[in-house]
């Protein structure tokens, strides 16, 4: 499946946000965490990252 892919976000992530206002963005955001997958029925807008290293060296 797809979603196999997919990686939570971290746990300090996750309680940075647990601070934050109920009027800042990022109340307003939902998001994959280490115990939930967002129901992404009604969302209009994704924001979905990939790290990419192909061709770095490594340390």
């Amino acid at each position: 499946m797809v979603f196999d892919f997919l990686q939570p976000i971290s746990t300090s992530v996750e309680e940075h946000i647990a601070t934050l206002s109920n009027q800042t963005l990022g109340k307003k955001v939902v998001f994959h965490t280490q115990t939930d997958f967002p129901v992404l029925d009604n969302v209009a807008i994704a924001i979905i990252t990939v790290n990419e290293f192909r061709g770095s060296e490594k340390d």
